[in-house]
């Protein structure tokens, strides 16, 4: 037990380890089920972690059917032509997906390469410092895909959201969620845990409902989400196993017809909308 640290969300002690990688912990809330990382990363260390480097793999077709696939299940909440921003928006594929369907995007991304990038290769206005957040007016939605378990203070940055929405505008946030069905199932080999260091909070649900309702939002819904891919993205990750069995079925997949086929796997994350 850690006696000592209290959960970030409801303030309980202690907490529990049940994950180490390295000198790092992850260690849960007995109450409401939050996990947190310790020890917690420096600053230093966590802008290191943004560089170029970070995003070098994220440009590619199933980042944007992933976008696309968040876009359609949230779009009932965006009135047309709504002002969306994108907190967290790396290099922009949710943004490319949204501004060609007529929504008024705005960037930000605390890695000022992936601020520049977006804000050349898109034309939208993107930012990488938090002073300039101040110039952007209310909108209709704040998106942070992936985002809020990078975030060091929860608080802080649920508050500004709420600050930059319209009256009844959304939050709309995509997290892993530790008391999801394949965390209990997997354990200490749950893919939400491959992010260590970058991944700080490991929310529940009932620690997201606890975090909202603490800075003012109503929840409107949280729902099992999950990412959608190709059977040729299977099928390359196949190929590429070090267990032959895998690449004699990876090498067979390569020969069907269905290899633009995609699927949709309801893991690991949670959808998660939120009020003002």
């Amino acid at each position: 037990m850690n006696q000592n640290i209290s959960c970030p969300v409801c303030q309980a002690t202690p907490l529990q380890p049940i994950y180490q990688q390295g000198h790092y912990r992850i260690l849960q809330c007995s109450q409401c089920a939050h996990g947190v990382i310790n020890p917690f990363p420096t600053q230093k260390e966590l802008d290191q972690l943004y560089q170029k480097s970070y995003f070098s793999d994220k440009n590619n077709q199933q980042d944007i059917i992933d976008a696309t696939e968040k876009l359609n299940a949230i779009k009932r909440y965006l009135p047309t032509n709504a002002t969306i921003l994108d907190y967290g928006c790396g290099t922009g594929h949710f943004i490319s997906v949204a501004k060609s369907k007529g929504y008024q995007m705005i960037g930000f991304d605390v890695s000022d390469y992936a601020a520049k990038y977006t804000a050349s290769r898109y034309n939208i206005p993107t930012h990488s410092n938090f002073s300039e957040l101040r110039s952007i007016k209310e909108v209709n939605a704040v998106v942070a895909f992936d985002v809020i378990e990078h975030i060091p203070k929860i608080d802080s940055s649920l508050h500004l959201f709420y600050s930059l929405l319209k009256p009844d505008g959304y939050l709309i946030m995509t997290t892993p969620n530790l008391t999801g069905w394949d965390a209990k199932l997997m354990g200490k080999h749950w893919y939400g845990f491959q992010k260590i260091p970058q991944h700080l909070h490991y929310f529940s649900t009932k620690s997201m409902k606890l975090a909202l309702a603490r800075n003012g939002f109503e929840l409107i819904n949280i729902r099992q989400w999950g990412f959608r891919r190709e059977m040729q993205f299977l099928t390359n990750k196949l190929k590429e196993s070090s267990s032959p069995l895998h690449r004699s079925v990876g090498t067979i997949f390569e020969l069907m017809p269905f290899k633009k086929a995609s699927f949709f796997l309801p893991m690991v994350d949670m959808m998660v909308v939120a009020q003002k």
